[in-house]
């Protein structure tokens, strides 16, 4: 056929559907009609070729108009059946040539379209940004040159274009714009029905992404309105039925969520079986997975709402039906296999939940791990299958301390989120899992590093969240996913601050509970949500209270837990955990408050969960062993033979349940707890059977109980002491007493932090005194009796003078046993008291064996220990002084360790010939303690405290007193020194004074033994008149620092370093200070004679870093004493704001070893202010001591400001008064110092005796 006749052909079969259709889709149908088939022998591509070679000799612009309308048609068709990319390039290609020269025209609309068309196409295949951003530009163009006919379907069009593009990148803007279309073309439309249902629609769809973005409710309950609208609207067979129906069960899906209410459950499953009823539904197993979403949905209402649901789909919750079913699918190859699996996991999963039986979490684990291995790599649900396998491993790992089953759990999680694509609406509810298995990993075994991922993947689900909210306004009422996941970082946080003590994290663990608090007020969220939030906010509280001791932070635990048990149904689960969690609240504040309302409320609770906990052995056990221990508590109250009656019923009660298992912890915490509760039982009751449990429960423990927390056995072997020493059986309690002195070493780690050290000392101090009587009366000598007191005193100082002196000393001679012993501690440190290590162990070892290696860790360090003390110069490698190392520390004169127990008073007398025990017996320590009262009023004006608080009558309270010291003379200090020899008679001729050392104890520890007596004029009975005194906290800190070389200044000026800081004003409320003439007192008595460094206000740094080179130091500035935290104790500094040198940065901070001499001319530098940790002897003083200063002078209380500035003065001169500066120079020269004041002062006895000398 000629070619003017090809295209005369062409032209003719053209140019009816060019003018007959305006409509883009329906000419490409045309087109199909003609070039589909090789009519009159032509073929799509031989047109092709043709209208493009006329095309290029063409030069009339109507005639090119219609060759390129033509050839963006073919390539169009030739795509549809090709799908390539050259096609889909040269249709772009002609249709952007036809819109440049159909501008004005009727071609410019088909170009337009064309080009929309074909922009939509190819984003489906590359998914780029660029071709969606043509799709709605050339969409928007069109809706300009549209006439009223066209508008409604250029709108749809721009509207869903909109949201295919807000779906995939996510730009806010997209998405209001689509829902603002949307919502116009439904106002718009009065035509057909097609309209109205296709908005409603898109409607539906929208609005439920904005809800997921925004969290906003309303947003949600529109997305089900307009959805539901659609469905209605849109004819019965109508292909777009189920697509419809589809999207409404999704937003019903989301909004039963929320609300848990069985009206969303019945809409959801009436909109699934529509969508299996529909003509469009496709095959019979496609209609029966569909069914499987009503199953699904129903298993998992299930487990949320504890059983509130419709009764007709009670049948759908039995997971064995459901697993019948899967084995049948598998069989038949089936692909309802995976629903039938996910029905029966989970069935089985809320099964184990009611009724605590491991049989049904082993069926949910196994069906969860078969979902997994059937689903594909490219299951866009494979994420949601692996959670759901790791949260079923991670409770079995939790329920047979199984750290294999944790391990994969953890491993399983990870996987999950790693396949799951950064911009996957579920990636920050991903994130948050992870981050909470991490974390209860953590907990179980005491991993720092799964603590910092936990908080690093919450912090990551915090950033998506807030990213997701941040066009939310102030009118959303939500608790968002944002404030979940806050709050759940709030809490991590504040779990690495109690495991770090870093103070930034507490800090912004605070900042984001409070915010999350702010948030709940009046939320509108369903119920199981609310009170979970409400609930971690509860339990971040508590462990704020924890930290800052502020009953406050208690008062509000216990509201927003009742809150949180009120918002939820009686018979939930949630509010059981609830209560027990508000039981366990209220007893720790009764703890302090005292009020019997507390304890009531907490047995109350307890009782009212055991009642609803019938079938769950887990939690009954928990709460009989709670019960106990709340009646134990209110015993001590009521002094009620019932109540601890019923302390020991409920314990029972919790062992009956408990299968025997010694190396179970919980066995025997509950065994420990009828040991002490029917110890108290005993006491009241006398009855024989009550004393025989106690022991016999309680020595179960102490003795048998290898592997498991050693804090266990040392609480049983305590009050396994209380009953012999009630009974008098003195050598069962020394044989017991050398058991627990054998323990100590496991409970005080040698990692411990100083903070689990004095969490340990509040529960246990109050046996330590009692021992060394006990092992005396025991028939122990009185050098082991005093070994005793040695070992249970100075526990915190003694553990950091063990890295000062003997660890760093080993370091230097024996470097690869100290890196042994290194590697062993650190292992050990792992341990909590309560926790588990970690372990690489096989899967299938036994929670028996896993506590086995616990014991072994304790044995390689003590072989490791057993090889140090094998070496010359380790022989007593971090153990106590003991015999001839005791004696020895005597030689330059006596020392005297005070033992005050009530109504048996103990003073070991050391000298070097050997111990001697002299009874105190008529020493009346509360009579003592009203003199610490007296030295420290409210009301008196401390000068150097930071209490200050103006008063008239100064003078009268610093002239009482004498009364006290008196007492202390002559029945506590006269005894002693008449004891030892050292009584000097009245005309004895005048010789130097001997030295002695007091190590006190208990109340001894506090009061001014070498202030002791009565000073009037000429008297000579008092302690100054017959020795020098010096301080010590314990024998140990007394070697440590008789071990450093001998004290000798260096005889140059040049190389004596002599730091003075004085803080003459300070910010703050503090008064000024007399420093000026302290300092210049100082200056000149030691002109020429040392190099003088004065800084006045410095900064804490400052100090610090000056301290580091010093010889000598000396503080006059005010000073405060921690009554709760000793360590926080600290020396006020700073110039324009408080800056606090405080106990525990002077140990971690200082070690110099220039240091000699540091004078602490502020108040209370050697005071303790709570009796639980009086024999630690942690303050100031002690801390320059251990920063490596000699010798420290410190006062016991409040010091006077003029008294500071005189004894001061004195000292210095006395000081550098003598050629050779000695040890005993120190001591002697604030002796004479202090005693030269008190003869120019006369009476007043607190402004002077305060004044102490502490070192070698």
């Amino acid at each position: 056929m000629p070619e003017e006749q090809r295209l005369r052909t062409f032209l003719d079969h053209f140019q009816p559907f060019r003018t007959l259709h305006n409509n883009i889709k329906d000419a490409l149908e045309e087109m199909r009609l003609v070039f589909g088939t090789e009519s009159k022998n032509m073929t799509l591509d031989e047109n092709i070729w043709l209208i493009q070679r006329v095309l290029r000799a063409e030069r009339d612009f109507v005639k090119r108009r219609l060759y390129l309308n033509g050839l963006a048609a073919a390539f169009h068709l030739r795509y549809m059946k090709t799908k390539q990319e050259a096609d889909i390039d040269q249709w772009i290609q002609y249709a952007q040539q036809l819109l440049e020269v159909s501008h004005g025209t009727e071609d410019q609309k088909c170009a337009l379209e064309y080009l929309v068309e074909a922009f939509k196409f190819r984003f489906e295949d590359t998914k780029a940004k660029v071709d969606i951003d043509q799709t709605i530009k050339y969409t928007q163009q069109t809706l300009e040159i549209s006439d009223s006919t066209d508008k409604e379907k250029t709108l749809e069009s721009l509207a869903t274009h909109l949201l295919n593009r807000y779906l995939k990148f996510h730009q806010m803007t997209d998405l209001e714009n689509s829902i603002h279309y949307s919502q116009q073309l439904l106002q718009d439309s009065q035509s057909t029905t097609h309209i109205p249902a296709f908005c409603c629609n898109l409607l539906c769809r929208s609005l439920r992404e904005r809800f997921l973005k925004l969290d906003q409710l309303q947003d949600l309950k529109l997305s089900v309105l307009y959805g539901q609208q659609a469905v209605d609207a849109v004819p019965a067979g109508d292909p777009n039925e189920k697509a419809y129906s589809v999207n409404l069960y999704e937003s019903l899906r989301r909004r039963l969520e929320i609300s848990h209410q069985p009206s969303d459950l019945e809409a959801s499953i009436q909109c699934v079986q529509r969508i299996v009823d529909s003509k469009a539904s496709g095959s019979s197993r496609e209609a029966q997975a569909q069914l499987d979403l009503i199953q699904r949905l129903t298993v998992d209402f299930k487990r949320k709402t504890e059983g509130r649901i419709p009764n007709h789909a009670e049948e759908w919750l039995k997971p064995e039906y459901a697993e019948q079913e899967a084995n049948t699918a598998r069989i038949e190859s089936n692909p309802r296999e995976a629903g039938c699996l996910e029905r029966c996991a989970e069935g089985y999963l809320v099964r184990y939940l009611t009724s605590g039986q491991m049989c049904d979490l082993q069926k949910s684990i196994q069906s969860a791990r078969r979902l997994v291995d059937i689903s594909t790599e490219d299951d866009p649900r494979r994420a949601e299958f692996l959670l759901k396998l790791s949260h079923t491993l991670e409770l079995r790992g939790q329920e047979l301390h199984s750290f294999a089953d944790s391990l994969r759990a953890k491993a399983i999680a990870e996987d999950a989120l790693a396949i799951t694509p950064e911009d996957h609406p579920d990636r920050a509810d991903r994130l948050s899992s992870l981050g909470t298995t991490q974390f209860n990993f953590h907990s179980q075994f005491g991993t720092l590093s799964d603590l910092e991922n936990s908080i690093e993947n919450m912090q990551s689900a915090v950033s998506i969240s807030l990213r997701k909210r941040s066009d939310c306004g102030s009118h959303c009422r939500m608790i968002s996913c944002y404030h979940i996941y806050l709050l759940q970082l709030g809490v991590v946080i504040g779990a690495r601050f109690s495991f770090t003590g870093q103070l930034s994290d507490f800090e912004h663990s605070v900042v984001y509970i409070e915010e999350v608090e702010s948030r709940i007020s009046g939320s509108e969220v369903n119920s199981h949500t609310k009170a979970h939030c409400l609930g971690l906010l509860a339990g971040a509280y508590r462990q704020r209270y924890s930290v800052r001791l502020r009953i406050a932070d208690l008062d509000q635990a216990i509201q927003i837990y009742r809150l949180s048990a009120s918002i939820v149904s009686s018979d939930d689960s949630y509010r059981r955990g609830t209560y027990m969690s508000l039981a366990d609240t209220l007893w720790e504040r009764y703890k302090i408050s005292g009020c019997i309302d507390d304890i009531d409320g907490a047995i109350e609770h307890c009782k009212d969960v055991l009642l609803k906990s019938t079938g769950n052995i887990g939690r009954s056990t928990g709460c009989f062993q709670h019960l106990g221990m709340f009646y134990e508590t209110k015993f001590f109250r009521t002094q009620q033979i019932t109540d601890i009656g019923q302390s020991v019923q409920s314990f029972q009660q919790a062992l009956e349940l408990i299968e025997p298992d010694i190396t179970d912890p919980e066995y025997h915490r509950v065994q420990v707890g009828i040991g002490t509760s029917s110890s108290l039982l005993y006491k009241e009751s006398r009855a024989e059977e009550d004393l025989d449990r106690s022991n016999l429960a309680l020595y179960k423990v102490a003795n048998f109980s290898i592997g498991l927390p050693p804090q266990l056995a040392f609480d049983a072997a305590v009050y396994l002491i209380w009953n012999h020493v009630e009974t008098k059986s003195w050598s069962s309690a020394a044989g017991q007493i050398d058991l627990l002195l054998e323990m100590l070493p496991k409970v005080i780690l040698p990692s411990s932090s100083r903070d689990d050290l004095q969490f340990f000392l509040r529960k246990t101090w109050h046996i330590f005194p009692l021992m060394p009587v006990a092992y005396l009366n025991g028939g122990g000598s009185s050098s082991a009796a005093l070994g005793v007191l040695e070992s249970c005193r100075g526990m915190i100082l003694n553990l950091i003078l063990n890295g000062r002196s003997e660890v760093s000393m080993l370091q230097e001679e024996q470097p690869d046993l100290w890196a042994e012993y290194i590697h062993c501690r650190d292992q050990i440190s792992r341990l909590k008291l309560d926790i588990i290590p970690v372990f690489q162990v096989d899967a299938t070892q036994s929670y028996a064996a896993k506590t086995h290696m616990r014991q072994k860790l304790y044995d390689n360090l003590q072989e490791v220990q057993t090889k140090i003390r094998q070496c010359p110069g380790h022989e007593r490698f971090l153990l106590p002084p003991k015999g001839k190392e005791i004696t020895d520390l005597a030689t330059n004169g006596p020392l005297v360790c005070f033992n005050i127990y009530e109504g048996v008073s103990l003073a070991f007398l050391v000298t070097s010939t050997g111990v001697e025990v002299l009874p105190i017996t008529k020493f009346d320590g509360k009579y003592m303690a009203q003199m610490l009262n007296l030295s420290n009023p409210r009301r008196y004006r401390a000068k150097r405290d930071v209490e200050i608080i103006d008063s008239d009558d100064d003078e009268n309270i610093t002239t009482q007193g004498s009364e006290y010291l008196e007492h202390l003379w002559i029945n506590a200090v006269k005894p002693v020194l008449q004891k030892l020899g050292l009584l000097r008679k009245a005309n004895s001729p005048s010789t130097k004074l001997p030295r002695i050392w007091w190590i006190g104890g208990g109340i001894m520890s506090l009061l001014p033994l070498g202030a002791a007596g009565i000073h009037t004029p000429g008297s000579m009975e008092n302690t100054s008149s017959h020795v020098v005194s010096s301080y010590v906290p314990s024998l140990k800190m007394l070697q440590f620092l008789r071990n450093k070389l001998p004290l000798s200044l260096p005889p140059s000026a040049e190389e004596r370093r002599l730091l003075v800081v004085s803080m003459p004003t300070t910010p703050g409320i503090y008064g000024s200070l007399n420093t000026m003439g302290e300092v210049a007192a100082i200056k000149a008595h030691t002109a020429g004679l040392a190099q003088f460094t004065h800084m006045t206000q410095p900064s804490k740094s400052d100090v610090s870093n000056s301290l580091r080179s010093c010889t000598l130091a000396h503080f006059a500035c005010h000073g405060s004493v921690n009554s709760e935290e000793p360590m926080k104790s600290s020396l006020i500094l700073g110039n324009d704001t408080e800056e606090r040198l405080s106990i525990g940065e002077i140990i971690d901070a200082i070690a110099s070893k220039r240091a000699r001499i540091a004078y602490l001319s502020a108040c209370s530098t050697a005071e303790i202010k709570t009796n639980i940790l009086v024999n630690e002897a942690i303050h100031l003083a002690s801390a320059f001591q251990l920063a490596g200063f000699q010798h420290v002078v410190g006062t016991l209380w409040k010091a006077d400001d003029s008294a500071a500035v005189a004894i001061a003065s004195k000292f210095y001169e006395l000081l550098f008064q003598e050629e050779k500066i000695t040890d005993s120079t120190v001591a002697y020269a604030l002796h004479d110092a202090v005693l030269d004041y008190r003869n120019c002062n006369g009476g007043g006895v607190l402004k002077w005796a305060s004044f102490i000398h502490m070192g070698c």
